[in-house]
């Protein structure tokens, strides 16, 4: 399975109902709910949906958001709110692109990426890649795959907005956006056998649980980090599709219980070329789960988590020589969750989570891996780390480990350091307590965030927010067609 298949579901089995009005992110009055039949259950947009792939610009003052206009012929759209005002418009329709290209009857939007620049946006079609200028509204064509050949996955723009990186048969490869020079920055790569950049079954599946990568760009651009997959030692499993009149057969490659995995090993090397620095991680049959730059670029951050899943450790990476050793270790009898919290700080210190008291907390440790302090407090159990403000705030979401526990999740604001006077404060301080779900994509410049709320009696909403929780607009969404 392929890095693009896992990340996303078809976007046209996602945004179907109706548009916003021109120019405001508030959606019309609700349908009004008809009588739950299986017709009713089946039908297209029968359950509602709501804006999606949400982004901040990079100085956090415009939330861009996906939305399909069923009600005229424009199609899906990309919007952008404005925090300022409130107001929304589209940037464009993905039909004023239709019968531009050749070989593209269709313009199909599967995903897209703010630059760091914050002066244009990357646009994947799934099959070529696109930049779209914010200033000249001008769409420019990056890539042309040719019919047969492999499109360009997972795409990431540097850290500078000048270039973009992306696999490419198994490849990593990177494309100067002035010039349009494109380079191969590894080679010998090949599906199922030799994977550059690329993730393989086993971690795409079981270790980024669906949402992989398998590549990271240094923060000065000037070199990148990868997994290599050797896929040889593992065998192939038939995966058979009954759906049409003949089943046909995909052979997977599938390590069983106890067989062996691919060999895998990460290396760091050159944006400009070169050969690959390759870092002595140990452990051949354990799994090198996650990979962090440290904000200065002279180092690399490897969570390594041996294969029975009961050690994580954090180790600290050369990328001149590849030397690595230990900065901490969590070990538990029967399992170790892999998780996504961890951020290195300018300073040397990082944010870390563990469950070692029970329950899942956020952690400061210092640059050589001991603990400084819990942040999160007691009584409160950690679901991910959403953003870290510029301000010096942690943004989570969690719960209470009372009587409700996770089926009423909040997004909650800790902060890192002490405040003005040097008073360390533990306290969280509560954004969104709706009883409920409540899930935020937090802007890390400004602080403002979009709060999706929803329980078991009603359905989801997308609100604006500041960065004191109040809500300053509503996205478009369009509710169950049944009550």
């Amino acid at each position: 399975m392929t890095a693009s298949r896992l990340l996303r579901p078809a976007l046209a089995a996602c945004l179907l109902a109706a548009m916003p009005m021109e120019g405001s992110a508030a959606s019309g009055p609700p349908a009004k709910p008809v009588p739950l039949s299986m017709d009713a259950i089946f039908s297209p947009g029968g359950n509602g949906h709501l804006a999606s792939q949400l982004a901040w610009s990079p100085d956090g003052t415009h939330l861009t958001y996906v939305w399909k206009d069923e009600q005229t012929a424009t199609g899906t759209a990309l919007w952008s709110l404005d925090t300022a005002t409130a107001k929304a418009e589209p940037l464009f329709h993905t039909n004023d692109f239709k019968g531009r290209w050749k070989d593209k009857e269709t313009f199909a939007l599967a995903d897209y990426f703010w630059s760091p620049r914050g002066d244009a946006l990357l646009v994947s079609t799934g099959d070529d890649l696109f930049l779209y200028s914010l200033g000249g509204r001008e769409l420019s064509r990056l890539t042309e795959t040719q019919e047969g050949r492999p499109a360009p996955e997972d795409p990431k723009l540097s850290p500078q907005g000048d270039r973009v990186a992306f696999v490419r048969d198994a490849d990593l490869h990177v494309l100067d956006l002035a010039s349009r020079h494109e380079i191969a920055l590894t080679k010998g790569g090949k599906k199922d056998v030799t994977q550059n950049g690329i993730v393989d079954w086993v971690y795409g599946e079981e270790i980024w649980n669906r949402a992989p990568t398998a590549y990271w760009w240094s923060p000065d651009g000037k070199r990148i980090a990868y997994v290599q997959f050797d896929e040889s030692p593992v065998e192939v499993y038939p995966i058979v599709d009954y759906s049409p009149k003949y089943p046909k057969i995909l052979w997977q490659k599938y390590p069983k219980a106890g067989e062996p995995n691919p060999r895998v090993r990460i290396g760091v090397v050159d944006t400009a070329g070169g050969e690959t620095t390759w870092m002595t991680t140990g452990d051949e049959e354990g799994y090198l789960a996650r990979v962090a730059w440290t904000p200065d670029s002279r180092e690399l951050r490897i969570q390594r988590l041996n294969r029975d899943q009961t050690r994580l450790d954090l180790l600290r990476c050369m990328p001149t020589d590849g030397r690595c050793t230990p900065l901490l270790t969590e070990e538990h009898p029967t399992w170790v969750n892999v998780h996504n919290d961890f951020r290195p700080l300018p300073d040397g210190r990082f944010l870390w989570s563990s469950e070692k008291s029970g329950w899942r907390r956020l952690y400061l440790h210092d640059a050589e891996g001991r603990e400084v302090r819990a942040l999160t407090p007691e009584g409160w159990a950690l679901d991910s780390l959403l953003a870290l403000t510029e301000d010096g705030r942690a943004v989570v979401s969690g719960y209470s480990t009372g009587p409700l526990g996770a089926t009423d999740r909040q997004v909650l604001r800790v902060r890192i350091d002490g405040d003005a006077r040097g008073q360390v404060d533990t306290q969280v301080e509560k954004l969104a307590t709706a009883a409920g779900t409540n899930v935020a994509v937090v802007s890390e410049k400004s602080g403002w965030f979009a709060l999706t709320w929803g329980d078991g009696d009603h359905p989801n909403v997308t609100t604006l927010r500041r960065p004191d929780g109040s809500e300053a607009a509503t996205l478009p969404g369009a509710p169950p067609l049944y009550d």
